[in-house]
């Protein structure tokens, strides 16, 4: 009885392992299950008897935007061609013609412009040293007044002296006017020479003012030369866009899947050209023309 109990025993034991090993894997199946229902990404599929299939963008229509004489032309059925090579070139003759008038007078505006600005600099540099120019003939006369004042103030004295010898009957009449005479002379000598000191001035400011009416003058010439140049840039861009529509440019890579015959390149018409992208050749068959 007892081998029997224990070999019984050993048996319930190993079956009852054999248990939780099953449940543990059993869970653990189910928890990898659960995850992946959660987290993974499954692709949905329509089913149908009836459907097209058809490529997005297949092919790609290239029309002129203008009418004119088609002067280039490199249209070639299957011809691989990158994105913005140039396909087809409608004459541009005038436009570029006008543009390089306008190019050759934006260059005339540019020296002209640089030309005013320094005359600008000039007048400045030139009032400055007028400015100094007076200040230092100022001083002179006002060194001249001083001068003459001296002179006068001691031909005053002079003069006084004479009228007491003429009072005391020391000196006669005509030689008193003599005196007088000449004791008026350092007097108008003064006066002239304070009208001449307070003329600078007076002369610096006027020429500044005409200097200003000169240089307005100079900026509004500068201002309207800049606003002329300004219409000339832009002229200059409208005609190089005038210019860049008359090229019919390739808009992907790919090759050309049709393309009409231009009967001469003098033919004034408007055209249509297909340009296929190379998933093109997957799928339907590219070409229009009008």
């Amino acid at each position: 009885m007892t081998g029997f109990s224990r070999t019984f025993a050993q048996l319930m034991a190993d079956q009852f392992r054999s248990t939780i090993w099953t449940l543990a894997g059993a869970v653990l199946v189910l928890g990898m299950w659960l995850c992946w229902a959660v987290r993974a990404r499954i692709s949905l599929y329509e089913v149908s008897t009836q459907a097209r299939i058809e490529l997005d963008s297949s092919t790609y229509p290239i029309e002129s935007p203008v009418q004119g004489r088609v002067v280039q032309c490199r249209l070639q059925v299957g011809q691989q061609v990158h994105l913005g090579d140039v396909l087809v070139e409608i004459d541009a003759m005038p436009d570029e013609l006008g543009r390089n008038q306008e190019r050759l007078h934006e260059q005339d505006l540019g020296p002209e412009i640089t030309r005013l600005r320094s005359q600008i600099a000039a007048e400045q540099m030139a009032r400055t040293e007028e400015q100094k120019t007076s200040q230092l003939r100022a001083q002179e006369a006002q060194g001249r007044v001083r001068e003459a004042e001296t002179a006068a103030q001691y031909s005053e004295r002079e003069s006084e002296r004479m009228r007491k010898l003429h009072a005391e009957k020391l000196l006669s009449d005509r030689d008193l006017e003599k005196a007088e005479g000449e004791t008026a002379k350092p007097r108008a000598a003064m006066v002239t020479v304070e009208s001449a000191a307070r003329q600078i001035p007076q002369e610096l400011a006027t020429r500044d003012r005409e200097r200003d009416i000169h240089l307005q003058q100079l900026q509004e010439e500068i201002a309207k030369l800049e606003a002329e140049r300004d219409t000339t840039k832009a002229a200059i861009e409208r005609l190089g866009y005038e210019i860049e529509r008359r090229r019919l440019r390739a808009p992907v890579d790919g090759r050309i899947g049709e393309a009409a015959i231009l009967r001469g390149v003098g033919a004034k018409r408007s055209f249509r050209r297909w340009v296929a992208a190379p998933d093109a050749r997957l799928g339907r068959g590219a070409g229009n023309l009008d």
